[in-house]
């Protein structure tokens, strides 16, 4: 089997946001995706958004320069 390939997923192909961040771009930007994306999002109906991390990975140049003025 190719390295990339882990075997037929069916129509379950992203296991989801993975930060507050990313939903927030997806649907700001109108990405066809959000919709599906935030229903394979783990947590159930109602806390799917609540229980993600604001974000993942180390903060970028640009928000702490934004954070430097403060």
């Amino acid at each position: 089997m190719p390295k990339g390939r882990r075997g037929h997923r069916g129509s379950h192909t992203y296991p989801g946001f993975r930060s507050k961040k990313q939903w927030r771009w997806a649907f700001a930007t109108h990405q066809k995706f959000a919709h599906r994306w935030a229903h394979e999002t783990p947590g159930g109906k109602k806390v799917r958004y609540r229980r993600l991390p604001t974000r993942v990975g180390r903060p970028t140049a640009r928000t702490l320069r934004s954070k430097k003025g403060r």
